[in-house]
């Protein structure tokens, strides 16, 4: 008969420590702290937490952003609304006279655009 050769203990066998073996009462506040201590030596659960922790920080960033620039967007809307067109064109002409450079590339994308939306 064939000698039977023990079997290969697996990575978390070997790593197995003493906190690992649950507690022999069968309480369960021994068993829930039992498995918080098993939680807490996981580093991976503590670098998921970090992530977490700061994906909640940029949110709120993210939301004090939106809300500033829905601020700022109702205003501009509610500006617009009380002028009329000539008062319109008026700021667009005074735009175009501080920042000729602006000015330039606008025209230049309109008519390019133009030209390829009439050219057919």
């Amino acid at each position: 008969m064939a000698k039977r050769r023990p079997a290969n203990k697996t990575s978390a066998e070997k790593e197995k420590t003493p906190t690992d073996t649950p507690p022999a009462e069968d309480s369960s506040p021994a068993m829930f702290e039992h498995l918080g201590r098993r939680i807490d030596e996981l580093t991976y659960v503590e670098e998921a937490e970090r992530a977490v922790s700061r994906a909640k920080a940029e949110l709120r960033k993210a939301q004090r952003r939106y809300h500033q620039m829905r601020h700022k967007a109702k205003a501009e809307i509610g500006e617009l609304e009380q002028k009329n067109l000539k008062e319109i064109a008026d700021d667009g002409l005074q735009f175009v006279r501080r920042n000729p450079g602006w000015g330039l590339g606008l025209a230049a994308a309109m008519g390019f655009f133009l030209g390829r939306l009439f050219r057919r």
